[in-house]
């Protein structure tokens, strides 16, 4: 993924490349987001086939 620019951006990306379930983009801020894709912080995944995964089996994508 190329850097992002905007808060926009890294909650497009991780809401729709990663499929993670997200609050309302106007009620999270740009440090909480960075959060999550640095895996300090929990975030549950969107399973399109209902399965539950694990979080040791998730790959954490570093955002710059």
């Amino acid at each position: 993924m190329e850097k992002v620019q905007s808060k926009r951006d890294v909650y497009n990306f991780l809401s729709q490349e990663c499929e993670a379930y997200l609050p309302k983009m106007d009620t999270v801020n740009i440090f909480f987001l960075k959060q999550i894709t640095r895996g300090n912080k929990d975030v549950s995944i969107i399973s399109t086939n209902f399965e539950f995964v694990k979080r040791s089996a998730l790959k954490v994508a570093a955002v710059p």
